[in-house]
């Protein structure tokens, strides 16, 4: 285990280690002109977001939870952050998955929207909240934090940067009463809608930290579950989607991308979406 990117790749750089996981973006370049290295890179299922406890105040209050969404410029982080690395998009499920709806924008970047909300919901004067994440858990995850914190100040939003270790973060998670905001990641072991659906936006589902109940989502839930026509299921699948878009759970920041660093003489490696790697057909030359 090697925790330290930096450390990581010079240790593949230098021929110690065959592959690495979790290459930082901005190591990407001079990974890139090695001349006995590759950058594996692919798309995966894991989607960044914020979220928002929807039965803590303020965030019980839509119109709070679209100006946070409003407040969050998806695209500078992506760009100014991580370097190019990981795609943008309003859906809280990655369009790697397949029956993800594709096409939903990020919510406008519109500081004066973002300000004329929180007025509305009668924080004129901003709000002071607690913005709850990981450190090295996902990529730059501390940095897409403070970006994150940076972007909410310019709206009025104050938003304490907490980051406790990884197992006290989700143990306050499962309780659903202390974080009312908190940076995480989501992906799909299994590439399917329903597992993710069920297990983060069903009412009581154990990886509901948004604290989100809808009666109409449930009932699509398990609805889609007796689909047996799969163009009906795909209608059902995206009705939940657009209700989770208009309710704003989560607000997201991007979908990640796969970086893995690889010495020019190991051939096979094949990196899922997933997450999971497979070395059965890896070999070295």
């Amino acid at each position: 285990m090697v925790p330290e990117d930096g450390t990581r790749v010079l240790q593949l750089l230098a021929g110690e280690v065959d592959l690495i996981a979790s290459v930082p973006p901005i190591m990407l370049k001079r990974l890139a002109g090695a001349a006995d290295v590759r950058v594996l890179r692919s798309a995966g299922y894991r989607t960044i977001y914020i979220g928002l406890n929807n039965k803590i105040k303020p965030f019980d209050d839509l119109r709070v939870r679209r100006a946070v969404a409003h407040a969050v410029n998806p695209q500078a982080i992506v760009q100014g952050v991580l370097g190019g690395v990981g795609a943008v998009g309003g859906g809280l499920e990655s369009p790697a998955i397949g029956g993800a709806l594709r096409g939903l924008a990020p919510y406008r970047h519109d500081p004066a929207a973002s300000k004329k909300l929180l007025a509305e919901a009668g924080f004129a004067g901003g709000l002071k909240t607690k913005l709850y994440l990981p450190t090295g858990r996902y990529l730059m995850d501390r940095q897409v934090g403070e970006a994150v914190q940076a972007q909410f100040m310019e709206v009025g939003i104050t938003a304490e940067i907490v980051a406790p270790d990884w197992g006290a973060l989700t143990a306050a998670l499962n309780k659903l009463t202390e974080i009312p905001m908190f940076l995480m990641g989501k992906g799909s072991p299994t590439g399917d809608l329903d597992l993710t659906l069920t297990l983060v936006t069903q009412t009581g589902g154990r990886m509901n930290h948004f604290n989100y109940s809808n009666a109409e989502v449930d009932r699509l839930i398990a609805l889609q579950r007796q689909a047996t026509d799969g163009a009906e299921r795909q209608q059902i699948l995206r009705r939940i989607q657009e209700k989770l878009y208009e309710e704003v759970p989560a607000v997201v920041i991007f979908y990640e991308e796969q970086l893995y660093g690889a010495r020019s003489s190991v051939q096979g490696v094949e990196v899922h979406p997933n997450e999971s790697v497979s070395f059965a057909r890896a070999w070295k030359q």
